[in-house]
């Protein structure tokens, strides 16, 4: 078996069709294919990107929520090869939420959801996050604060405006998904916003907005007139 059978199946591989077409004609599949590039005698790289997109049926998604011994196990498939289907994943999130930056306004729910969307909405536990502001309501940064249970984050006060100050920060705004898609606030998310609210007034570092997201929806303390 030669080298390119292992490699592809169909009279035009994709490296060809890439380059003679364009990569957004190729399917997701082809384009998977080519970052494998080879696979075994059982299964070549074709065959391999399709096993890959149809495990859950979550298909590219799975480069987000398979980890690297998930991707291991699939027979073709070796350590360096599930290294670089994950760093792909991170590299989709990363693009995702760079072109999104420019964008970005302190004042705006939605241009700060839309910001953050593809990187949380996939998450299968509840994260919570803080988005630091300057003075002028220019993005300085964000952390990570907390990673919870299915149902929940862990919301510290203190740490949320650690962060702040160490960021030099003025405004803050608080993020966490719900992995149900659902981003309608619990009494729990209601309980942890006030108290936010009011350590923010404290140190003279508001809160401008504790924002729920959903899968490509979410809500807004904020905008719903919670803070008023």
């Amino acid at each position: 078996m030669n080298k390119k059978t292992c490699n592809w199946d169909g009279a035009v591989d994709p490296d060809t069709k890439a380059l003679t077409l364009g990569f957004d004609q190729l399917s997701d599949s082809e384009l998977l294919a080519i970052v494998i590039r080879t696979g075994n005698a059982e299964n070549n790289a074709m065959r391999l990107a399709s096993e890959i997109l149809a495990k859950n049926k979550r298909q590219l998604l799975n480069l987000y929520d398979l980890e690297v011994d998930d991707f291991i196990r699939i027979p073709g498939i070796g350590r360096k090869k599930a290294l670089q289907l994950k760093a792909i994943g991170e590299i989709s999130k990363r693009l995702s939420k760079a072109s999104r930056q420019s964008g970005l306004k302190f004042n705006d729910a939605a241009s700060v959801a839309d910001y953050y969307m593809e990187s949380m909405r996939h998450e299968p536990q509840e994260i919570l996050l803080a988005a630091f502001f300057d003075a002028k309501g220019s993005f300085i940064s964000d952390k990570r604060i907390s990673v919870g249970t299915l149902s929940s984050a862990m919301i510290s006060a203190r740490d949320v405006f650690r962060y702040a100050i160490h960021a030099n920060a003025c405004f803050v705004t608080v993020l966490h998904n719900h992995p149900s898609g659902d981003p309608s606030p619990s009494d729990k998310d209601d309980n942890a916003t006030r108290l936010l609210m009011s350590s923010g007034a404290i140190l003279n570092i508001p809160l401008l907005d504790h924002i729920i997201i959903g899968d490509n929806t979410f809500f807004s303390y904020y905008e719903s007139g919670f803070f008023k």
